[in-house]
């Protein structure tokens, strides 16, 4: 019998880096949250993203059928929450907005919090 070879294992570096970045995100979203939104520039750039969603994407959608079950529709609400809360906390928002906007979710009007 000869020496067995060992299959090669591919390196985990891709999954490490995917981490170290998500890590370096969250402290760089948890230190721009001291700021206010009008100077988050990740804020901006998020208001800008839902800019050109809206400008893009939201009508075809909407004479396609899909239509928001809340007023303001989710994507204003979006801005709206990232304008008022910062980019964390209005992301936060958000999403807890889309997550209630599901099949299973009420309708009508749904302005976003106040901050206190």
């Amino acid at each position: 019998m000869g020496p067995v070879q060992e299959t090669p294992r591919p390196p985990r570096r891709i999954g490490r880096a995917v981490l170290l970045a998500l890590f370096g995100l969250s402290v760089y979203l948890a230190a721009e949250s001291f700021q206010p939104p009008r100077r988050q520039p990740s804020a901006r750039l998020c208001l800008a993203a839902l800019d050109g969603y809206r400008a893009t994407l939201s009508a075809p959608l909407h004479s396609a059928g899909f239509r928001c079950r809340y007023e303001p529709s989710c994507s204003r609400y979006a801005s709206d929450a990232v304008a008022l809360h910062g980019t964390a906390g209005g992301l936060a928002l958000a999403l807890g907005r889309l997550w209630r906007c599901s099949p299973w979710g009420g309708s009508g009007t749904d302005p976003v919090a106040q901050s206190d």
